[in-house]
């Protein structure tokens, strides 16, 4: 029955909340229910299918993740790349996926240390924005994630950053220039004490 009024009000809120509930009182007895996750799935990807920056199946779907601990689950890898693929500026997906990557290693961060993630992790995930940034320079859902990266594990842990960075903010590459990555080659500079070239960033991007 929910399921049911969840595909003919594609936009309601309450009923996402309402099967959280349903789904904690079946956990409860799992003999009676057999409930497991999977029978989650048809329903979201064809609601996202229809909608796919639906906020309130992709929160549900985030809760799933929350509740079941399915933190870099090859399932929810695969699902969020499709989406990225399908439409590379969908933001929905790129936030699913960033929860989904690094959701377990920021739990309960409450303080400015930055946390500790396996390098291969962040290695695999800054190819997959090199070539999405290829396709749109200027699509801020692929910069917003490489900078979620940076500010949680350390600009230290990309390697070939600043060489990338420069290839988006080449002044004579018309093509390719990408004022997110004129933003992040200010703050590298910044970072290195360089501060009146990061000025200099920094007008052109006020001005242009």
């Amino acid at each position: 029955w929910c399921e049911q009024v969840a595909i003919d009000n594609i936009k309601n809120y309450q009923i996402w909340h309402y099967k959280q509930l349903l789904v904690d009182l079946m956990l409860q007895d799992k003999e009676k229910y057999n409930y497991t996750v999977n029978i989650e799935y048809p329903l979201i990807e064809a609601m996202i299918n229809d909608d796919s920056k639906n906020y309130h199946v992709w929160s549900y779907r985030r809760w799933l993740v929350e509740r079941f601990e399915l933190y870099n689950s090859p399932i929810e890898l695969d699902f969020t790349l499709q989406r990225i693929k399908e439409d590379v500026r969908n933001n929905s997906a790129w936030n699913h996926r960033f929860f989904v990557r690094f959701g377990n290693a920021l739990r309960g961060n409450t303080s400015s240390e930055l946390k500790q993630i396996d390098q291969s992790i962040i290695d695999e995930e800054f190819d997959l924005l090199k070539l999405s940034i290829e396709s749109s320079p200027q699509n801020p859902s692929s910069w917003n994630y490489l900078s979620g990266i940076l500010d949680n594990f350390g600009y230290d842990k990309l390697n070939g950053l600043e060489e990338f960075v420069e290839e988006y903010s080449d002044f004579s590459n018309k093509s390719k220039l990408s004022n997110y990555a004129i933003e992040l080659r200010a703050e590298l500079f910044k970072r290195a004490g360089h501060n009146s070239d990061a000025i200099e960033l920094y007008d052109v991007l006020a001005e242009e």
